[in-house]
C-alpha cells in the first residue's frame, strides 16, 4: 500500500468524528427536506408494443419494427396533447403540463415493453391517473399506426401489468430509504475531505516522530493510551529510554512543562513518576505551576500545607508533603497571600536541593520551560509535553530552541482526551487519579 494511503488512513483515523458528523448531518438534513416537501406518490403499468397488422408477418414477426418504434411512444408519453385528454377524462383542476412533467415512460433494452409511471400528490390520485391515462395512451398509438384502408394498425399497445400500489417518491423519483442512503454516503465523503483539507492545514503535532523531528530530542513514549496488563511494561520503557537519555543515574530531578500553559503538564508528571517508581525507587511530586495548580487539584489536597506554606515560612519541606494516592506530594499549599507574581526561583531550588536528599527522584510539574530550565537545567532534565493534536510545530520549536544546548531534554507526547481523568499505574492495572 502506498505512503500516500497510509497518510490519509491515518487522517481518517484520526479525524474520524469529522467523517460521523458529516454523515449525521447529511441525514438531519435529508430528514427535513423529507418531512418539509409535499409528498409525491408513484403508480406504475407496464404496456407491450404488438404489431396485429401485416408488419407481423416480417421474418422477425414484425419485433423489429416495434423495438424502432418504442423509442417513439417513449416520447409520446410526456406529451402536453395527451395530459390534456387524461385531465379532461378526470375531470381535475390540472394543468396539462404539470400531468406532463409527471408522467416517465421508459422501454425496456432490447424489448418491446415500456414502462409507464405517473407521480401524484395522493396514492389514490396517482393510481387512479394512471388507469386513465392509459387507455388514452393506447388510442393515441393507435391513431398514429392506423394506415388508410387497414383494418387494423401496425402497432398498438397492451397492457400487460396493470397500475400498481402507489408508492411514496422523493427527490427525481428516488425511494426515501435510498435518499437517506445517499445523504449519509455524501455526508461521509464531505467529511472525510473536510478532514483531510483540515490536517493539511493544521500545524499541530500529530506524531511522536514529527515532534522529535522539531526539537531535535529524543521521545521518551506515549501516554494515555494504556490498556490494563501492559502499564508495567510501558513504563519501564519509559523509564528506560528516561535513564538513557539522563545518563543512567540513581537518583536525579526531572522539570516536566508544556510549550504552552496547559493542563497536561500535572498528566505527564504523574506517568513519569509512577514509570520511576516501577523498580521500587522513592518519587516525590512537587506542583510548581501557580497558574493553575492542576497537580494539586487532581490528588485533591488542596488547603493542605503546601510549597507556598514553605516558601512564606508557614511550614517546613518535610511538613508540608502530603501522602496521596500516588506517593508523596508536595502541592500548592495552603496559603492564599502567596503573590501571584512569578515563583521565586532561588527559594524552590533550594526547596528541590532538600527533597533531593530524602527521596531518589523528585519530578516537578513546571509552569513552562523557561521556569523548568530555570531550576534544573544545570542539575536535572527537562522532559517537554506535547499534547496530541494541541501543541503546534512552531510552539514546540521555540520552546526546543529557547532551551540551552547543554540542557538535557527528552519529549513525552500525551494523548490524554480528558486531562483530569489521569491513568497511572498501580500493580500493573489501568487506574484513575482525580
Amino acid at each position: 500500500m502506498s505512503a500516500v494511503l497510509l497518510d490519509y488512513g491515518r487522517v481518517l483515523r484520526e479525524r474520524w468524528r469529522w467523517v460521523v458528523w458529516g454523515a449525521l448531518l447529511a441525514v438531519g438534513a435529508a430528514v427535513v427536506v423529507l418531512l418539509l416537501a409535499p409528498p409525491l406518490y408513484r403508480s406504475t403499468a407496464t404496456v407491450f408494443i404488438r404489431t396485429p397488422g401485416d408488419v407481423s408477418r416480417a421474418v422477425d414477426g414484425g419485433d423489429s419494427y416495434a423495438q424502432h418504434r418504442a423509442g417513439n411512444y417513449v416520447e409520446l408519453a410526456d406529451s402536453t396533447d395527451l395530459a390534456a385528454r387524461v385531465v379532461g377524462d378526470l375531470g381535475i383542476d390540472l394543468a396539462p403540463e404539470t400531468l406532463a412533467g409527471r408522467t416517465t415512460a421508459t422501454n425496456r433494452p432490447g424489448t418491446v415493453l415500456i414502462d409507464v409511471a405517473v407521480d401524484a400528490p395522493t396514492a389514490g390520485e396517482a393510481q387512479r391517473t394512471l388507469t386513465v391515462f392509459l387507455p388514452e395512451y393506447a388510442a393515441a398509438v393507435h391513431a398514429l399506426e392506423t394506415v388508410t384502408g387497414s383494418v387494423v394498425p401496425r402497432a398498438e399497445l397492451v397492457v400487460v401489468n396493470d397500475p400498481s400500489l402507489p408508492t411514496r417518491v422523493s427527490f427525481w423519483g428516488t425511494p426515501p430509504l435510498a435518499v437517506l442512503l445517499g445523504a449519509c454516503l455524501v455526508g461521509m465523503l464531505l467529511g472525510a475531505t473536510g478532514a483531510v483539507l483540515r490536517s493539511i492545514f493544521d500545524r499541530s503535532v500529530r506524531d511522536p516522530r514529527d515532534a522529535a523531528r522539531i526539537t531535535g530530542r529524543p521521545v521518551l513514549g506515549t501516554i494515555g493510551d494504556w490498556h490494563a496488563g501492559t502499564t508495567i511494561e510501558n513504563a519501564r520503557l519509559i523509564r528506560r529510554r528516561l535513564l538513557s537519555v539522563m545518563g543512567d543515574p540513581d537518583r536525579g530531578v526531572i522539570a516536566v512543562a508544556e510549550p504552552a500553559a496547559r493542563s497536561a503538564t500535572a498528566a505527564a508528571a504523574v506517568v513519569l513518576a509512577d514509570a520511576l517508581r516501577v523498580q521500587g525507587d522513592s518519587v516525590i511530586l512537587v506542583d510548581l505551576d501557580q497558574d493553575s495548580w492542576e497537580l494539586t487539584k487532581l490528588f485533591g489536597v488542596q488547603g493542605l500545607p503546601g510549597i507556598t506554606d514553605v516558601l512564606l515560612g508557614h511550614a517546613v519541606v518535610l511538613e508540608a508533603v502530603q501522602a496521596s494516592g500516588n506517593g508523596p506530594l508536595l502541592g500548592a499549599g495552603s496559603a492564599t497571600d502567596y503573590p501571584r507574581d512569578p515563583i521565586d526561583l532561588n527559594a524552590v531550588l533550594d526547596i528541590v536541593v532538600e527533597l533531593r536528599e530524602h527521596y531518589d527522584w523528585v519530578v516537578l510539574a513546571c509552569p513552562s520551560a523557561v521556569v523548568a530550565d530555570a531550576i534544573v537545567g544545570a542539575v536535572g532534565t527537562i522532559v517537554l509535553v506535547v499534547r496530541h493534536g494541541v501543541t503546534t510545530e512552531d510552539e514546540l520549536l521555540d520552546t526546543s530552541a529557547s532551551l540551552p544546548a547543554a540542557t538535557t531534554v527528552a519529549v513525552i507526547v500525551d494523548q490524554v482526551p480528558e486531562p483530569s481523568a489521569v491513568k497511572v499505574f498501580r500493580s500493573g492495572e489501568r487506574t484513575s487519579a482525580r
